[in-house]
């Protein structure tokens, strides 16, 4: 009998252990459910949280180290998502993810032939890192290897022709290098595939605009993208821009008015209203206009190109995927 009660009391303590594996598993799933569903709406703030708490059930688990050191890269907290990344490359050092994203994190600090080497390795661990091959050819054009960053991205193209982030990154290397009809295409066909990339319709605007050529279409879409993401009002500064080209003058010095008291701390829409009301003869009210900018601008005035946009002189910014 006392062998009997000793069996079924194992019996008993070996099932409420897998009863409670089973829970803590589920519990775990939940939480990195929420994680990446918070990634996903760009909520990195709450995936950070919820990443960690998945980190405290699974401490060697490299693929959440990294996910948490995207957060910290998405966050614009380099040293952080360092540690986190290195944490997940001790653990599997074949991680390309992971070294791709080390990459990013050094890139962003403007050290970019440092950078080189980590999309190197994560291109060898998985050749279909197209992340890692775009960061390779944004860092090559700003060094001046021209050759090289085109032959990378024409290769990404290669590989994912129906991605448009694939072709709007390639898109701004061409632009760069100033193969402007070729990133005009490469903008159209990022658009064909997806008509609602913001990043696609403001750059293919401003080139337009830049170029003066097709300013009816660089407003509409410059308009659009408006719509999508109007964020501190360089969308709707660049169709009012896109207007005053277009011979409508007063027209489009009051939509650059509107934009800059909408948005005060836009020093591009002040200097852009000083322009536009110079060129009508508003001098004084130009004046006052260029004063504010001149306030609020973190370089001097001299520096605006025909888009509107200071000309590009930080380490470029990095290709953003997804978080696992």
């Amino acid at each position: 009998m006392g062998v009997r009660v000793t069996a079924i009391i194992l019996v008993a303590v070996v099932l409420v252990l897998v009863a409670g594996c089973q829970f803590g598993a589920a519990k775990t799933e939940a939480l990195l459910k929420q994680a990446d569903d918070a990634f996903a709406a760009q909520k990195f703030n709450d995936a950070y949280a919820l990443y960690v708490q998945v980190l405290q059930r699974n401490p060697k688990d490299d693929k959440i180290l990294t996910s948490l050191g995207i957060c910290s890269l998405e966050l614009k907290d380099s040293p952080r998502g360092i540690a986190w990344i290195d944490q997940a490359l001790a653990i599997n050092p074949n991680n390309s993810l992971a070294w791709e994203k080390r990459g990013e994190l050094v890139m962003g600090q403007g050290r970019l032939k440092e950078a080189i080497p980590y999309f190197d390795k994560s291109l060898a661990l998985d050749a279909n890192m197209n992340a890692a091959r775009l960061n390779l050819a944004l860092i090559y054009e700003r060094l001046g290897q021209v050759d090289q960053a085109l032959a990378l991205g024409s290769e990404a193209v290669s590989r994912e022709p129906k991605d448009a982030e694939t072709h709007y990154k390639y898109a701004v290397t061409l632009e760069i290098a100033k193969r402007f009809d070729d990133a005009e295409a490469q903008y159209r066909e990022a658009l064909t595939l997806k008509k609602d990339h913001v990043h696609s319709l403001i750059r293919l605007s401003a080139l337009l605009v830049a170029r003066k050529k097709d300013l009816g279409e660089a407003r509409t879409m410059a308009q659009e993208a408006n719509k999508l993401e109007p964020g501190d009002g360089d969308p709707a500064l660049l169709a009012a821009w896109a207007l005053f080209l277009s011979g409508d003058q007063k027209s489009g010095v009051r939509e650059m008015e509107q934009v800059a008291r909408a948005h005060p701390s836009n020093w591009q829409a002040w200097a852009r209203l000083a322009m536009g009301l110079k060129e009508i003869g508003a001098t004084d009210a130009s004046k006052q206009a260029a004063k504010i900018a001149a306030s609020i601008a973190p370089r001097p005035l001299a520096v605006l190109d025909d888009s509107g946009k200071t000309p590009a002189g930080k380490a470029p910014a990095p290709v953003l995927k997804g978080a696992r």
